[in-house]
């Protein structure tokens, strides 16, 4: 948008390396081209220190405690923006650093905990991200895994920690894991038995809370496994990350960097042998992300597993960690600053090859003349056709089908509906899914037509209230066509549209207000994350032991949680749609022209005609009748 300002907030969190060079690169090319001014908030400064011509640091209690070049707030305050939680160039942590000692070359001694064996991980159903990865987590070892944003890592670490099934091959736990348990399989467990062996933090903190208040949620997990002296696990973990002083805050109010430490408490408190976190320094200043590390790595000497899904070199770094580095074309070396790699057959394999769908670049994407990656023109609608057009000519057959009762114009729209359906190529079983509802419907519709609609002519049936006649039999099967009739075009032409491109086409064509057309389309967009978010909640109970039992107070609680996540994402969708102009005066842009043209006007006449024919036809057999 070519802005003057630019307010930068932790932009790179959760990046990989060259998704951080890819931000910077991106916001130095916009600066040099329209001079705006930077604002950018990090506890990482070295990424921006080539941009900036001021450092200011703040102190926790308020006010500015050095304000300067970057040169001199550098050379005068060093030692006090370390302590104040910055991450000050030159002061990168040693490796090993959070351990007691740093490893031997043999490590391999240590028993196992986890074994993969030709592993294969998957998203969801048909969604296979990795394969072919081999792996071994050992007690008192730290696991990294790394890689690019996008190619499977968190996936394979809610494979690891039982919340997802394989998708192919064998994850098993060995005996020592086990804990006398018959079965082998990580996600065949129940919940306690899961939650007492491997804790899981995710990669949103908010995910996996379940009680009103900080203390609560911390206990919540021990009480359920029935731990011994859970106020005193709670005290220590409060104390150990920061968090005292919020004990009867509520999870939700927390900052994101406090949530996540809560996230991370609430399974040191449990003690479980295996430790599986997806980003778990993310959002942390130099402090509480010592404390974090520091909390790690003292686990790690005391014997528990630990499995980090990172970016964070400098926590692989630190806890002097085993490294599994994902990619989409397998194997790829750590790279300087990483730890060694080993290949098949030393070390258990600890690099894992890995293989499958996914892509840290969206396939398709082509280049502009910068090199930068532009996102491939969609397809709009049905076959190219703006879906304006399809809603325009469904309400035209609607119209024409509702004017009349009779079957014989329903009948005949269905079935040229039915004839041309083979033209959208849809699957059938897409298709079949997706009218099921319409299909259910239909009956139950029919049926109470049929027996409590007007009576007519010979009856049938009579019963108080119920009369089946031929004129309510009739009624019923002439309404239940013309649901199918209206029905059947319309779940059919709009099963693949872009929700985007219908916007485009309200706010372009039919002139409907820009700011309500967008923000619907931003409500429609979030309702598509309701069902992952579920998905996540569910899986958080369940590893934090609280799932199995008391189904009703536990879908209550999931059932708070999603709305508390809906309404704070749906503040921050509105304080972003306002900083991205969508209630700006004038007249809006798009980025997508939307046109109505000859496949446009030949989609509204094709659905226009069979409403016209089916009505042509019913009035030629006399049963048309307004």
């Amino acid at each position: 948008m070519r802005p003057g300002a630019l307010v930068l907030d932790e932009p790179c969190a959760n990046l990989d390396p060259d998704g951080v060079r890819q931000v910077h690169d991106a916001v130095r090319a916009v600066l040099d081209e329209t001079g705006a001014t930077l604002l950018v908030v990090e506890h990482r400064i070295g990424t921006w220190l080539d941009l900036v011509d001021r450092l200011v640091l703040l102190a926790p209690a308020g006010g500015v405690v050095a304000d300067g070049t970057p040169t001199e707030v550098l050379a005068a305050h060093g030692p006090a923006l370390a302590a104040a939680g910055v991450w000050v160039p030159g002061s990168e942590p040693a490796r090993g650093s959070a351990r007691r000692s740093v490893r031997t070359e043999d490590h391999a001694d240590a028993p196992a905990l986890l074994e993969a064996r030709g592993l294969a991980t998957a998203r969801g159903r048909g969604r296979r991200v990795g394969s072919g990865i081999d792996l071994t987590v050992r007690r008192g070892r730290v696991l990294a895994v790394t890689g690019p944003n996008g190619v499977g890592k968190s996936t394979l670490g809610l494979t690891l920690a039982g919340l997802l099934a394989p998708d192919a091959g064998v994850l098993e736990a060995t005996s020592a894991l086990r804990h006398g348990l018959a079965g082998a399989a990580p996600s065949s467990w129940s919940s306690r038995e899961l939650a007492g062996r491997i804790g899981t933090v995710f990669q949103d903190p908010e995910h996996q809370f379940v009680a009103a208040t900080v203390r609560q949620e911390l206990a919540a997990g021990p009480r359920a496994l029935g731990r011994a002296d859970v106020e005193d696990r709670v005290d220590r973990v409060l104390d150990d990350l920061g968090l005292a002083h919020l004990a009867d805050a509520n999870p939700f109010t927390l900052s994101g960097g406090e949530q996540r430490r809560l996230a991370i408490g609430t399974v040191l408190v449990a003690e479980p042998d295996v430790l599986v976190l997806d980003e778990p320094t993310s959002g942390q200043d130099r402090a509480t992300w010592q404390a974090v590390v520091d909390r790690l790595g003292a686990l790690a000497d005391a014997g528990t597993a630990v499995v980090a899904v990172t970016h964070d070199r400098d926590l692989v770094r630190a806890l002097d960690a085993d490294e599994v580095v994902l990619g989409p074309e397998g194997v790829r070396p750590a790279g300087p600053g990483g730890l060694r790699p080993t290949g098949p057959g030393t070390a258990d394999g600890v690099v894992a090859d890995v293989t499958g769908d996914a892509r840290p670049v969206v396939p398709g994407t082509a280049a502009d003349a910068r090199g930068r990656s532009v996102p491939p023109v969609r397809p709009r609608g049905i076959r190219g056709v703006q879906p304006v057009a399809s809603l325009l000519g469904v309400l035209a057959l609607g119209l024409l089908l509702v004017l009349s009762l009779d079957v014989v114009s329903a009948a005949v729209a269905l079935l040229l509906e039915v004839l041309l359906l083979p033209l959208l190529r849809i699957p059938w079983r897409t298709l079949l899914l997706r009218t099921a509802p319409l299909t259910a419907a239909v009956p139950l519709t029919a049926v109470s037509i049929a027996l409590y609609g007007r009576p007519s002519g010979r009856e049938w049936f009579d019963l108080g209230f119920v009369h089946v006649t031929d004129g309510s039999l009739e009624l019923a099967l002439a309404t239940a066509l013309r649901v199918l009739g209206v029905g059947l075009p319309a779940i059919a032409l709009f099963v693949r549209v872009d929700p985007t491109d219908l916007a485009d086409g309200l706010a372009q064509l039919l002139r409907l207000p820009a700011r309500f057309v967008l923000g619907a389309l931003a409500a429609v967009r979030m309702t598509t994350l309701l069902g992952g978010d579920w998905r996540q909640l569910r899986s958080a109970r369940r590893a934090r032991g609280v799932a199995d039992t008391g189904r009703l107070r536990r879908g209550a609680s999931m059932a708070f949680a999603l709305l508390v996540l809906a309404l704070r994402r749906a503040t921050t969708l509105a304080v972003a749609m306002e900083s991205r102009g969508f209630g700006a005066p004038g007249r809006r842009t798009w980025a997508r022209p939307a046109r109505f043209c000859g496949p446009e006007w030949a989609m509204v006449a094709v659905l226009v005609g069979i409403g016209a024919v089916s009505v042509a036809v019913a009035v030629g057999a006399g049963t048309w009748r307004v």
